[in-house]
């Protein structure tokens, strides 16, 4: 899970040509998140009910989202993207998608506790949905 979240990260900071500070402010509360997450991870095992699925999927979403928010402060601010149009809407789309989906993980946890973090994989769901949306919007760039 890690690496994706880097990886997402990585790519996004693909499209930076100049750090604003509401990006630095938001890029330092995703690092927040990243340090905490692996804690959350050993909170599942260590507790017996929903409270460490509850965090552990809580830190995930606040993560996603700070991603959203990350990618929507370099799309809007032309001050911040690199080169002289922003990134396409596709890559917006992919941040909210994967917003979707981590909100659904995190409820399908909370309701089927048996699950436990196998939710997490709903996340592959990205793929095949991103591929619908690229057909129906081929407009839409990367």
């Amino acid at each position: 899970m890690i690496v994706r979240l880097w990886s997402v990260h990585h790519s996004m900071f693909g499209y930076v040509g100049n750090v604003t500070h509401r990006l630095m402010t938001l890029n330092f509360c995703w690092l927040a998140g990243i340090v905490f997450f692996p804690i959350t991870a050993s909170l599942v095992k260590e507790t017996s009910d929903k409270t460490g699925v509850g965090v552990y999927y809580g830190i995930l979403l606040i993560i996603a989202f700070l991603n959203l928010l990350m990618c929507l402060a370099i799309r809007i601010d032309d001050n911040t993207w690199r080169g002289d149009r922003p990134p396409g809407l596709l890559w917006v789309a992919r941040n909210v998608v994967g917003n979707v989906l981590h909100v659904v993980a995190l409820v399908l946890a909370l309701l089927k506790p048996e699950v436990d973090i196998w939710a997490t994989l709903l996340i592959l769901g990205i793929i095949p949905v991103m591929f619908i949306v690229q057909k129906v919007k081929p407009g839409w760039e990367y």
